[in-house]
């Protein structure tokens, strides 16, 4: 079994817990398609949570690429999905999501009554596109509006190198700030470099979280 991010690099020895998944592979090998989740304690999927790795992952596989050497991408997304579903046991660290044909509307709107990000749409027929984006895959997300407080910054590396890599934002609470997560997108450079100068004259050796 080998992980690899969708940046190329091997993770396998970050995921322990998801070492033993060929063993649930009814094939001799197989490319699989996923992304890890960690849960929040409200057990909503949590990027905060994937990032702290203090709770198991798990993996949500959604695609299968090829079983035993045969290349599966060009077939129809429905029988890659039925292949997919016998290829794989389910287990604690592992699963296929469940889907639905139909009634999106629905579906959109239970994601959004639950505080989920939204849904994967994905046109029936489409095959597998390797390495780009495909306009038969779209992620519908669930719009909500919050006010945040800025209560730090991320150094910028590569690009951004200089400047800022993400804002560190928090929710108002009685007890303090709690930290929401981070915004790295949405900024042009002469933005990044004003909030850069701004935030420099800003910095404080306490955090300013009500957890470190």
């Amino acid at each position: 079994m080998r992980l690899q991010s969708r940046g190329l690099l091997d993770v396998t020895a970050k995921y322990p817990e998801i070492g033993n998944i060929g063993e649930a592979v009814n094939a001799n090998a197989a490319v699989l398609d996923g992304e890890l989740v960690c849960f929040g304690d409200d057990q909503r999927p949590s990027f905060e949570a994937l990032q702290r790795h203090t709770t198991q992952a798990v993996l949500h596989i959604f695609d299968v690429l090829a079983i035993n050497g045969n290349n599966t991408v060009e077939l129809p997304y429905e029988q890659r999905r039925d292949l997919l579903v016998n290829v794989i046991d389910a287990a604690p660290n592992w699963l296929v999501p469940a889907h639905k044909i139909g009634d999106g509307r629905s579906l959109l709107a239970a994601t959004a009554a639950h505080g989920m990000e939204g849904v994967m749409a994905k046109r029936l027929g489409s095959p597998y596109l390797v390495g780009r984006r495909s306009s038969s895959w779209r992620k519908v997300k669930n719009r909500r509006e919050v006010e945040l407080t800025i209560g730090g910054f991320t150094a910028g590396t590569g690009n951004r190198a200089g400047t800022l890599g993400a804002l560190l934002v928090g929710l108002r609470h009685d007890d303090g700030l709690h930290f929401a997560g981070g915004v790295g997108t949405g900024f042009d450079q002469s933005t990044l470099e004003m909030l850069h100068r701004r935030l420099l004259t800003l910095r404080s050796p306490d955090c300013p979280f009500h957890q470190p």
